[in-house]
């Protein structure tokens, strides 16, 4: 939102928590509860879903049927950051291993934020000062 991009937000709860914050902080974004709507979505130039939303719900479905592009929190932050990403996924051992990584970064000098599925969620480690590297731990 602070790129002055039109944003609508739609959860399938009548009353999801934080609401009354959401509105209170962003009054201009038009908020849509309960089901989600084809009209809604079918308005979007690109829809964000939250990890919890399934990509075979319906809607989703027919957004992608579409050619609406369909992404979600990592593909903006893999898209905007500015400094070189460390992404660490797999099995066993991803978050021990992000911790380190990111303790031998900060070791040898560098501004590091350790985020992703350890720690800050990606798009609230972009809301922080600019570091050298960010060593992101994925699903």
């Amino acid at each position: 939102m602070s790129k002055n991009i039109p944003v609508m937000i739609a959860d399938t709860r009548d009353h999801p928590p934080q609401l009354a914050e959401c509105k209170k902080a962003f009054p201009d974004v038009r908020i849509y509860l309960g089901e989600f709507s084809e009209a809604v979505f079918s308005q979007a130039e690109i829809i964000v879903v939250s990890p919890g939303v399934s990509l075979e719900a319906p809607c989703i479905q027919n957004c992608i049927a579409k050619k609406i592009p369909v992404i979600g929190d990592v593909e903006i932050f893999a898209r905007d950051a500015k400094a070189p990403i460390v992404a660490i996924t797999g099995s066993n051992g991803k978050s021990t291993l992000t911790v380190l990584v990111g303790q031998f970064i900060q070791a040898a000098g560098h501004k590091v934020i350790v985020c992703g599925n350890v720690g800050l969620p990606v798009l609230d480690a972009m809301m922080q000062a600019m570091p050298d590297f960010y060593v992101v731990e994925l699903s």
